[in-house]
Parts: structure tokens; C-alpha cells; sequence
């Protein structure tokens, strides 16, 4: 049997967005810090480049 929850269990945590660093370019550092698929997408790129 479930245990039930209240409405308020379920609210969204509050956190802070951390800026990453990564390329030397503030545009790309944003993109990659706001869109996790370019993050992903990018690491992967760059693995595949080495």
C-alpha cells in the first residue's frame, strides 16, 4: 500500500544554476552551461576528436 504524500512534497527544490568554463568563449560557456544536450553533445564531439 502506498504511503500518501502531501501536496507540498512534491514542489520544486530551488538551485543555483552553477556556470561552467570550459571553452574560453563566454558565448559557448553559456550555451554549454544552459543546455545540458550541448554539453553532452559537445563532450562527445570532443572525445571523438582526440
Amino acid at each position: 500500500m502506498p504511503i500518501p504524500r502531501s501536496a507540498g512534497s512534491l514542489a520544486p527544490v530551488p538551485t543555483k544554476k552553477s556556470q561552467l568554463y570550459l571553452s574560453g568563449d563566454p558565448a559557448a560557456d553559456r550555451l554549454l552551461s544552459g543546455d545540458p544536450l550541448a554539453l553532452l553533445v559537445g563532450m562527445v564531439l570532443d572525445q571523438q576528436v582526440q
